[in-house]
């Protein structure tokens, strides 16, 4: 039943909490452009030059920078590019992971990259601002879970798969940065991001991956994830009869009989909800239809009524 799921009683993992999650970094970001460039007092220059990410500081033992540092943004433009790939990329990953962990992978994301911009530029004066290498690590995130996903790009108007655009993305950044063309893009922070997401997605969420960028050098890596489970010792495990049958889709799966009347007013039997709880453990509330969503909001309404 829907009360059993665990996902569906601990708001650390249900899409909703994802989502408040994703606005509240936005509103963050955004409320601390407007303090820090339009209001300007003297308390917001002293936040901007607190916040800011730069080796002295760092040797000084200001470590919060590595933190501070994301929610900053130089200019509008810097932080209208970084909140729009925020959006765009962070929506289904913070539906998937859930608030904590959605945190998590933007956090780690973040302060991974602030600290490999910093090694790079240890003896260096130049400060680093903005959630770039956040915004990148959600980025990998997103293609390693939904790597088919399509996107259409503004100055490429053809569909592109997000794993794709992410191996595009990453070239881009490796060669710039090796390029030693001087530019105010710390591209590795961005390249910071991809690693620390790697990592996090590849071991903390490895259940969701669906693309392993780094899956070549490892080929067995995805026979084993995808094995079939062995019975515990006293258990037998059935196959289904169709061997079509995906699970990560529902494919097959009988749906209950139920007059439209009830429906209607709000009333979703047990079976159709166990099945939309496995469609979502399986993978990920965005593989459900919208008259699926429309069910899962019914019965958590009817979850609330009957207790």
């Amino acid at each position: 039943m829907l009360s059993d799921r665990p996902y569906m009683r601990n708001p650390l993992y249900s899409a909703e909490s994802g989502r408040k999650a994703l606005t509240l970094i936005i509103i963050i970001n955004v409320v601390v452009w407007f303090w820090t460039h339009i209001i300007q007092t003297p308390g917001s220059s002293t936040l901007f030059a607190l916040s800011l990410l730069y080796p002295a500081a760092i040797k000084d033992y200001q470590l919060w920078r590595f933190v501070t540092y994301m929610f900053l943004h130089g200019d509008f433009w810097h932080l209208l590019f970084n909140m729009w790939g925020l959006y765009i990329f962070g929506q289904s990953v913070a539906e998937e992971l859930g608030r904590k962990k959605f945190l998590m992978l933007y956090f780690i994301s973040g302060i991974f990259g602030g600290l490999l911009w910093t090694a790079a530029n240890w003896n260096g004066m130049i400060p680093v601002v903005g959630a770039s290498g956040a915004v990148f690590g959600v980025m990998l995130a997103m293609a390693m879970l939904n790597p088919e996903r399509e996107y259409i790009l503004l100055f490429f108007p053809f569909p592109v798969k997000c794993r794709t655009l992410i191996v595009v993305y990453a070239a881009i950044e490796f060669i710039s940065q090796m390029s030693n063309s001087r530019t105010n893009i710390a591209h590795l922070a961005h390249l910071g991001g991809f690693v620390a997401a790697y990592f996090y997605i590849r071991y903390a969420c490895s259940k969701l991956v669906q693309w392993d960028p780094l899956g070549f050098l490892d080929p067995g890596a995805a026979a084993r994830r995808n094995a079939r489970p062995r019975a515990p010792k006293g258990w037998t495990i059935h196959k289904t009869e169709n061997k079509n049958f995906d699970a990560r889709r529902g494919d097959d799966v009988p749906r209950a009989s139920y007059d439209s009347k009830a429906y209607k007013e709000g009333f979703v039997p047990p079976k159709e909800i166990d099945r939309l709880l496995d469609k979502i453990s399986a993978s990920g509330i965005n593989s459900l239809s919208p008259d699926e969503l429309q069910m899962l909001r019914l019965a958590r309404k009817q979850m609330k009524r009957d207790y």
